[in-house]
Formats: structure tokens, C-alpha cells, sequence
């Protein structure tokens, strides 16, 4: 069922954890033409970063087309206490965050004691 691309898809919702970044590729290649993403990140540092890397070029934001996904608007995830203690041993990743997505509000984002807290990116 993976290697069928659905191109007319545009509001996209995964209801489970993304086991790693590769299970993000496949979405990628099933659905092209996604616009609106709700989705739950893997754990795993290494799967975390590199889908963040799928979703936008962190280097490279501000340039359109900076995304596997041509016509994304919008991504929604939760993050949990394991992303969030990622953030905080990565400034640039937090800072990222802080500038590009809902979190420009948050004191000590990476210290709160919530769960889990709902990360929302405008393209």
C-alpha cells in the first residue's frame, strides 16, 4: 500500500509515533501534495533531527521550496519530555524552534513540567 502515491491528499494525520525518519521518506513519497501534516515524531535523536531536516531545511528556511513537501503549510506534532531534552542540548535546534514555530511564548520551554506540549510550523 506504501508505493501507491496518493496526489490527491492534502490534509494528512498520522495517529502514531513515526518509528524513524525513513517511515517519514515513504509519507513523503505516498502523499506529494500534503499541505496540513499532524503527526508524532520519533523519539530517537537521530530519526528527530532528520525529519525536522525533512520537514524544513533549518538552514535554510526562508527559501521557498526549502521542504520535501513542495506545498506544505502547515505540520503539527506533540512533543514530549525526550524532544524537548533534545532541544535543550541543541541551541541552534532551540532557537529554531523559538523563531519558526508556536513556542515564542515559552519561558524555559525545555524545564516545563507539562508532558507533552503541541508544536504547530506556518510555512
Amino acid at each position: 500500500m506504501n508505493s501507491i502515491v496518493q496526489p490527491s491528499i492534502d490534509h494528512l494525520i498520522i495517529q502514531r509515533r513515526l518509528n524513524d525518519d525513513k517511515e517519514m521518506l515513504i509519507l513523503v513519497h505516498q502523499f506529494p501534495n500534503v499541505k496540513y501534516l499532524e503527526l508524532l515524531l520519533p523519539s530517537d535523536k537521530h530519526s528527530f533531527m532528520n525529519c525536522l531536516n525533512i520537514l524544513a531545511n533549518r538552514n535554510d528556511i526562508d527559501k521557498k521550496n526549502n521542504c520535501f513537501w513542495s506545498k506544505l503549510i502547515y505540520v503539527s506534532t506533540e512533543l514530549g519530555f525526550v524532544h524537548k531534552e533534545i532541544m535543550s542540548k541543541d541551541k541552534e535546534l532551540y532557537d529554531w524552534f523559538i523563531r519558526y514555530a508556536n513556542l515564542k511564548d515559552e519561558e524555559n520551554l525545555c524545564h516545563m513540567r507539562r508532558p507533552s506540549l503541541t508544536l504547530s510550523i506556518w510555512y
